[in-house]
């Protein structure tokens, strides 16, 4: 079974990666999905406005494809850390 690297980051840290055998790139995309969902689930700071990435490789770490998840809160939660108003 071919190999390939998973590999997470806030913004510009890196928060976790794993090595793994995987059948396709079908099985690597469905991990990415539950690798991301671990690393999320529990985290309050993970809804601080920064990019999550999720970053799915092969073995050789050529970049198969990436995962992008960005939270924004709506205006009904409030201004998040003292931010003003755009409209009043």
């Amino acid at each position: 079974m071919p190999e390939f690297v998973l590999s997470a980051h806030r913004g510009r840290h890196p928060v976790d990666a794993a090595r793994m055998a995987l059948p396709d790139v079908a099985a690597a995309r469905r991990e990415a999905m539950r690798f991301a969902g671990e690393l999320l689930i529990g985290d309050d700071d993970a809804f601080q406005g920064e990019e999550w990435t999720v970053t799915v490789a092969n073995g050789s770490h050529l970049v198969l494809f990436s995962m992008h998840i960005l939270w924004t809160a709506a205006p009904a939660l409030g201004s998040p850390r003292g931010a003003r108003p755009l409209y009043r």
